[in-house]
């Protein structure tokens, strides 16, 4: 379920790959932009009742062997002054209505069911907005303006292209764990460009979380997390971990 793109608070507590379980769920995900005679019965009736919408439907094979399905409904793309898309991702379920019709709403169908906050998807760009599928969109919190979010995408393309900026930003980081090394190579020697940003997040004491998912899948094993703060000299990092889920 976007897995690779949400806000960091909710890739650390890894409830988003499974809330019952330390193991990632096997998972499939296609989003859908309108209706076609081709598209999942759901997936029509969410996108005849929301023109301009897309939805992502996520499928999950149970330990069980059984599916099921995750819903999120992903508003329409719109562009800043400063060169940033964003959308908003939201989590929904199918109800039967008494119509006969299917009724969308932020309720989970199971009473012990749980439900996603709404994240923010961004992504700077001079030309036009990716639909919003695009891998490269960056979950971060509703809250962050655009400028925030530019300034730390702004530092992340400079530290990945340039290895004196990548050490600079590192300097304060004394201790670095097993990890350390093969990010800073996939970041600047990787031979399919640096590891995308995945999630950005504001602490309340103004200081950054910064995350990059080990693959660009639906389904990652581990990101690694970079807290990050603002100074006179730019951002530095004060931290540096992996996450495993």
């Amino acid at each position: 379920m976007r897995g690779l793109r949400l806000p960091l608070a909710l890739i650390l507590s890894a409830s988003i790959f499974t809330p019952a379980s330390a193991n990632v769920i096997p998972n499939t995900a296609k989003t859908y932009f309108a209706p076609d005679s081709s598209n999942p019965v759901l997936a029509n009736e969410y996108l005849r009742g929301n023109p301009g919408d897309a939805v992502e439907i996520v499928a999950f094979t149970l330990a069980n062997q059984q599916t099921d399905q995750d819903f999120y409904a992903l508003g329409p793309v719109a562009r800043s002054n400063p060169g940033v898309c964003r959308f908003t991702s939201t989590q929904i379920f199918p109800h039967p209505g008494n119509d006969g019709k299917v009724v969308w709403n932020r309720t989970p169908l199971k009473a012990d069911g749980y439900v996603l906050d709404a994240s923010s998807m961004a992504l700077v760009t001079n030309g036009t907005c990716p639909k919003q599928d695009d891998q490269t969109y960056t979950g971060i919190d509703r809250d962050m303006t655009d400028a925030e979010f530019v300034d730390i995408a702004s530092f992340w393309k400079a530290i990945s292209s340039s290895e004196a900026k990548f050490d600079a930003a590192f300097v304060y980081l004394k201790a670095r764990s097993a990890g350390f090394a093969p990010f800073k190579a996939a970041t600047l020697h990787g031979t399919r460009g640096p590891p995308p940003l995945g999630g950005v997040s504001r602490f309340a004491n103004g200081s950054y979380a910064m995350s990059f998912s080990d693959c660009a899948c639906s389904q990652p094993t581990s990101a690694t997390v970079l807290v990050v703060s603002k100074s006179p000299l730019g951002f530095m990092v004060l931290d540096f971990s992996v996450e495993q889920y």
